[in-house]
């Protein structure tokens, strides 16, 4: 990647792309009621999501992206949350990484894993 491009999440579950160093951002993707954790790219076009479910009940926010943010996906591995909220509470993290290794895009060793 270069200096000009970075990506954000809000605290309204929202991600945002600049790809001219931060003088304008543009909305990627939303889910409502949604906290973002965090996001790692892994080059121009892949990257991962992380965020809090939207509700009890309801699958943990573990996105990817193959296309530059363009399109976020749902990991069909994300772990649904129970009654307590936040992704350090995810007890499926290991399968979000699996679904990494299908894409050719995660190398690490997921007890330790550097992008969750």
């Amino acid at each position: 990647m270069d200096s000009s491009s970075c990506w954000v999440g809000t605290v309204a579950g929202s991600i945002y792309r600049t790809t001219n160093g931060g003088f304008n951002w543009t909305l990627q993707f939303s889910v409502s009621g949604s906290f973002s954790t965090g996001i790692k790219m892994f080059d121009a076009n892949y990257g991962i999501y992380y965020g809090d479910p939207t509700a009890a009940g309801q699958p943990y926010q573990l996105r990817y992206t193959t296309n530059g943010g363009t399109n976020w996906t749902l990991s069909p591995g994300a772990p649904i949350a129970g009654n307590e909220f936040g992704v350090a509470n995810a007890s499926g993290l290991d399968r979000y990484c699996q679904d990494l290794d299908r894409l050719g895009k995660h190398n690490c060793k997921c007890n330790n894993c550097q992008y969750l």
